[in-house]
């Protein structure tokens, strides 16, 4: 009877639901249809939660841009000898904000249907490179409309994550 007690109560301790969240949104840029597209988890347990902290920010054919949730919010970091800043004051320091989630400090506080952020960096490309930069640097925010897939498990696991983005020739 202990065995069985044990059992039930350790399939209950590792049994979760997780949550898928996509955020994407399309945009033209150089004479191309793009999806800029990030996901992350949530994970709800009998007793607790666990969030991702990285947000992957990817376009079709570009480099990730990754946000990173700490004391600013969530941020992505740039950097003086990969990243230039061309909008907003020149950087004074070797690492600086290039782009920020707006309105959260952490995905655990999500809730809602859109995800804001900003890109003010571009990629420092050399004639060598072979992937594009980053999301487009611009002044407004990019809004990402966010959708939700819920995933029940005894187990621990996660839902399959998304295709990745693509970039299409525009039809103008």
């Amino acid at each position: 009877m202990n065995r069985i007690a044990l059992l039930i109560l350790l399939l209950l301790s590792s049994s979760c639901t997780t949550t898928m969240y996509v955020a994407k949104t399309g945009i033209i840029t150089a004479d191309k249809k793009c999806t800029i597209q990030t996901y992350w988890y949530k994970t709800d347990y009998i007793v607790g939660s666990k969030v991702d902290e990285i947000l992957n920010v990817r376009m079709g054919g570009h480099r990730p841009v990754i946000y990173k949730s700490g004391d600013n919010g969530i941020v992505y970091w740039g950097e003086k000898k990969r990243d230039i800043k061309s909008i907003g004051a020149k950087p004074t320091r070797a690492r600086y904000v290039c782009g920020k989630v707006e309105g959260l400090k952490s995905l655990q506080d999500f809730d809602g249907d859109i995800l804001t952020l900003t890109m003010h960096c571009e990629a420092k490309l050399s004639p060598l490179s072979i992937t594009s930069g980053y999301i487009p640097a611009r002044e407004e925010a990019y809004v990402l409309q966010v959708s939700q897939q819920e995933n029940f498990s005894w187990i621990s696991s996660l839902p399959e994550a998304p295709s990745p983005p693509t970039c299409t020739p525009s039809k103008l």
